[in-house]
């Protein structure tokens, strides 16, 4: 007879009842006083950010073998390196995940978009993602990335007030 410890059972069930962790999320949206076309127009082009967002004070695209990226630079001096993953003109939203940054995530994917408002006159920006968070509790990774969302979409308002 075989007699198996707690241990190493447990050892060997660990692996077959482990869940994955859960990714944490982030939207925030924002109504602004102009068509959604026109919203787009101004804010549609990945590297656009540096012109409505107040922290970032440059951004460069490059294009490398049909795959967009941006680099991104704060005020404070932070830099963030990201790739565009897809892009629809019509729909009018982008998704782009980031490869390196200061932030505290992990396996993070992000939609942009420009819908119609509540009228043809208005346009709803909706920023949104999804990652992992990394040395932090969920809660704090997702109000560092609301706090840039929410900065971002106030610029957006702003500029078309």
């Amino acid at each position: 007879m075989v007699t198996i410890t707690r241990s190493f059972a447990a050892a060997l069930l660990t692996p077959l009842v482990a869940v994955a962790a859960q990714a944490a999320e982030v939207e925030r949206t924002v109504e602004v006083a102009a068509p959604p076309d026109e919203v787009w127009a101004v804010v549609g082009d990945f590297c656009s950010i540096q012109q409505w967002h107040p922290a970032i004070v440059a951004c460069e695209a490059e294009d490398k073998a049909g795959t967009t990226y941006r680099y991104l630079k704060t005020g404070d001096g932070a830099t963030f390196d990201e790739q565009l993953m897809q892009r629809d003109d019509d729909a009018r939203s982008y998704e782009y995940t980031i490869l390196e940054s200061p932030l505290p995530v992990l396996s993070y994917l992000s939609t942009f978009s420009v819908t119609p408002g509540i009228d043809d006159q208005t346009a709803t920006v909706v920023w949104q993602s999804r990652f992992t968070s990394l040395g932090v509790e969920d809660e704090e990774a997702e109000s560092i990335i609301a706090g840039i969302y929410e900065a971002g979409l106030a610029g957006i308002k702003d500029a078309f007030k």
